[in-house]
């Protein structure tokens, strides 16, 4: 009979290490947000529905930063949809493109000087457009059809995160007046803090910052013509986080994430190909659970490592279902890590010029 007391420790351990990473509640409106995007992914085999499904997790997460609101939804919602439509007719354009990518990385450093809640609903925002601009063109030429048939899946973005908004609205007596006192503070009805002005200052400093970064590493992936550029460029404006030790702190967070998370996803394929070779170009349930872990990671966990690491596994995995080979891991860990290290050079050179550098 195997002893009970070690067993009951481990797990313990094992529960408050799942504590510790995942915010459960937040885990539960995100498989409800899911759910439909998922049943339709299922049933029609239509990737734009999951495309949907991604658009929703970082509307319902920039809200649920920025105080929960719905009007705030739908204006985010328009922005990126109008986001996404202008990155995929600049995409083709070199020249137009680097310039589009270098102007939205510095609003969103530039959305920080009311608050870092502000500065997530700019960077989701940015995230948001990047991607699916760049992937509405990842076969070449302007795209007018997938974007259009993007637009006709939104409703699965739009109407499960407000019913998931108004569900958290419900539980919070005081979300209405807290969205009002963020609105009139956005609009300087309010008398400011003290800290509001030198936040105001720092966050125009990381705009520029910011703005250089992702101009550079988008000009190498458009006049180089490197794949899945997207991640370089996101990578070079995500690790400008504030002074360098931050800086430090998130890109070494995002190397070891996709490390970690690459070579866990090729140890996966491999087995999986070892045990049951069909199950990895069969059917559309594994990209449907796929899709489901990296919405959890987007907007539930708790430890960046761990969450980036679960993203980068999902990305290699969702590959080898699609024909592409592992050899994702290689080029998503050499994207993250060249760009990572872009932002935090320019970084640095921007501090021994004396400017101040926002810890946003």
């Amino acid at each position: 009979m195997l002893p009970t007391r070690p067993l009951r420790a481990v797990h313990t351990a094992v529960c408050n290490w799942f504590r510790a990473s995942f915010d459960f509640m937040r885990v539960a409106r995100v498989v409800l947000l899911m759910a439909p995007t998922l049943a339709c992914f299922l049933s029609t085999g239509d990737s734009s529905s999951l495309k949907a499904g991604f658009l929703g997790v970082l509307l319902l997460s920039a809200a649920e930063k920025t105080q929960p609101s719905l009007f705030l939804l739908l204006l985010h919602a328009g922005a990126i949809l109008g986001s996404v439509a202008l990155f995929s007719l600049a995409y083709p354009y070199a020249w137009l493109f680097v310039p589009l990518c270098a102007a939205y990385g510095a609003a969103a450093g530039w959305l920080g000087r009311w608050g870092p809640a502000w500065q997530s609903l700019g960077n989701y925002g940015f995230l948001a457009a990047l991607y699916l601009g760049c992937e509405l063109n990842a076969g070449g030429g302007i795209m007018l059809a997938g974007y259009l048939h993007l637009l006709s899946w939104s409703g699965l973005a739009l109407v499960p995160t407000a019913l998931v908004l108004v569900w958290k609205l419900s539980a919070s007596e005081a979300g209405a007046a807290a969205a009002l006192r963020v609105f009139c503070r956005r609009h300087n009805m309010l008398p400011a803090r003290a800290s509001d002005t030198e936040r105001a200052r720092t966050a125009s400093d990381a705009a520029v910052v910011r703005c250089a970064a992702v101009l550079l590493a988008a000009a190498l992936v458009r006049y180089l013509h490197l794949p899945a550029g997207e991640w370089l460029i996101w990578s070079a404006a995500s690790v400008v986080t504030g002074s360098m030790p931050s800086v430090r702190r998130k890109a070494g967070d995002r190397a070891v994430g996709v490390l970690w998370g690459a070579g866990a996803g090729m140890t996966l394929c491999w087995v999986a190909l070892q045990a049951a070779p069909a199950m990895l170009h069969t059917g559309h349930a594994l990209p449907a659970v796929c899709t489901l872990v990296t919405a959890i990671s987007l907007g539930c966990c708790q430890r960046y490592r761990l969450a980036f690491g679960l993203r980068s596994m999902m990305c290699v995995v969702l590959a080898a279902t699609s024909g592409y080979g592992v050899g994702v891991a290689v080029l998503r860990s050499a994207n993250v890590l060249v760009g990572g290290m872009i932002g935090a050079a320019l970084t640095l050179l921007y501090e021994q010029r004396g400017a101040r550098i926002p810890g946003l």
